[in-house]
């Protein structure tokens, strides 16, 4: 019976870490989002696609911190 609760114990640690990873991704993609939310208000020049590729690298990096 001892066993039995260690044993779900562990798989309860071990669900809620892969959930705060997953919420570490999410929040970070929205503070990318955030980002670019705020870089497009700043006025650029015409065509310039520096928004653009500064998300497209911090999704990236996203996704290489929380995998």
């Amino acid at each position: 019976m001892l066993k039995k609760i260690a044993f779900f114990v562990f798989a309860l640690g071990l669900g809620s870490s892969y959930a705060s990873a997953n919420l570490g991704y999410e929040l970070c993609v929205d503070s990318c989002e955030a980002s670019w939310e705020m870089c497009r208000g700043i006025p650029q020049r015409p065509g310039s696609q520096a928004c653009v590729r500064e998300l497209d690298r911090c999704r990236a990096q996203c996704a290489v911190k929380y995998p």
